[in-house]
């Protein structure tokens, strides 16, 4: 028969690689593992005002953006990817001419934060550039160019092996690098060189964001 002593330590040894075992197993199974390449498409909505002539609001509605992306983890539950997003402009998410069409591309680095074997949560920081041209009051024509860096965040949940949905947060912090509007009517130029910080910023393009991800 064995001392006590010792069969305490055999107890919480085994106690112990149980609770290892189980952290690994829950960690290799949801962590994106080096080499793996991951792509899918985000789906989300921007909040647009309209103005009239003395600044009112005259309508507020809801534009669809779509954000396909792709990704390679450099190591374990680290990767580096770009994506692009297109918004609605003039009622088409399509529009490429040179006074009409919104859309950014960014580079991104994301950090993956595993809770259990299904789900998930995630890090992310980008450095985006983003143009934007329409008619705005009473057909004044416009373009806007920008170039920002910001902080993203969010929560994952695997369906498979391959496929998964995700739930994000952009823009809840970042800087703006670079800003240029032109009113094509009247020719006035506002450029700006200076960093403009902004925070909480979750329904400009795509804000918050429903995803499904699929490993190749």
């Amino acid at each position: 028969m064995y001392p006590k002593t010792k069969i305490m330590k055999k107890i919480k040894l085994t106690g112990i690689a149980s609770i290892l075992f189980l952290l690994l197993a829950f960690t290799s199974s949801a962590q994106i593992m080096k080499g793996a390449i991951t792509g899918g498409i985000n789906f989300s909505a921007s909040n647009v005002n309209k103005f009239d002539s003395s600044g009112k609001i005259t309508e507020n509605f809801h534009w669809l953006n779509i954000s396909p992306f792709l990704s390679y983890a450099l190591k374990n539950n680290f990767t580096i990817g770009t994506y692009a997003t297109l918004g609605n402009s003039e009622n088409s998410l399509f529009n490429f001419s040179k006074n009409n069409h919104n859309f950014s591309t960014a580079l991104f680095a994301r950090k993956y934060i595993p809770i259990s074997q299904k789900f998930y949560s995630y890090l992310q920081t980008d450095i985006k550039y983003s143009s934007f041209a329409g008619v705005i009051n009473y057909g004044d024509n416009y373009r806007s160019k920008n170039i920002s860096m910001n902080l993203s965040g969010g929560f994952g949940y695997k369906i498979s092996p391959r496929l998964g949905v995700e739930l994000g947060l952009n823009n809840l912090a970042g800087i703006n690098l670079f800003h240029q509007s032109l009113n094509v009517t009247n020719g006035q130029i506002y450029k700006s060189l200076r960093p403009r910080f902004n925070a909480g910023n979750v329904f400009q393009s795509n804000g918050l964001h429903l995803g499904l991800t699929i490993k190749f």
